[in-house]
């Protein structure tokens, strides 16, 4: 009889161990538009989404949300990178959404975090891309551009290609990831929230397990 009891309890436990893994999520809606969204945090878990073999050090404040947004109106509806901004509930930093060339493009700026004379430190924490505008409150920020001579596109860059929130007019759900930038190696999914401001209203989730 034990080893049928041990055998149940793997099966029970199977489906607990199942529910560990799952990413945080959240999802809203209003009259005119239905969107959801899953938090990836954490290098392992981004290069999952990735499909790339490994996160180089300099994406190391790189946060992925992977998003699906439906539109509910009778007319096509623009989707834009730019009708999303992500907040950090716990020290306001906010980031709009990286385009693939800003974070692995031939030519990138990398930006290293300074501080000012009130001791605050700015924001970047050499992340590749531009997004200076992307901090709350700007601070000091010492960009330089780097250049890379590879001709063949890397597969972090095809893969960010493939895989980023189509942006067009549409009747149908659309679905991909967003790329953003949020400096911080101890911030939990519940630091976060996604703004979504667009032609389809405003909408604003928080992310749980």
């Amino acid at each position: 009889m034990r080893p049928l009891c041990f055998l149940a309890l793997i099966v029970l436990a199977i489906p607990l161990l199942a529910g560990d893994t799952k990413l945080p999520l959240d999802e809203n809606s209003n009259e005119n538009i239905n969107i959801s969204g899953t938090l990836i945090l954490g290098r392992e878990q981004v290069r999952q989404a990735l499909g790339v073999t490994e996160i180089p050090n300099t994406l190391e404040s790189l946060i992925v949300v992977r998003v699906s947004v439906r539109p509910l109106t009778a007319k096509p509806m623009n989707v834009s990178l730019d009708d999303f901004t992500l907040l950090c509930t716990k020290d306001g930093q906010r980031s709009k959404p990286f385009e693939p060339s800003e974070i692995a493009g031939a030519s990138t700026l990398v930006l290293r975090r300074g501080t000012e004379g009130n001791g605050k430190t700015g924001f970047g924490g050499g992340f590749y891309g531009i997004g200076i505008g992307n901090a709350a409150p700007p601070e000091t920020v010492k960009a330089t551009v780097e250049e890379k001579n590879d001709e063949k596109e890397s597969p972090m860059m095809a893969s960010l290609k493939a895989k980023i929130l189509p942006q067009k007019e549409t009747l149908d759900p659309v679905s991909g990831l967003l790329y953003f930038e949020i400096d911080g190696n101890k911030l939990k999914p519940k630091d976060f929230e996604l703004l979504y401001h667009g032609p389809g209203g405003r909408l604003a989730m928080r992310f749980r397990p």
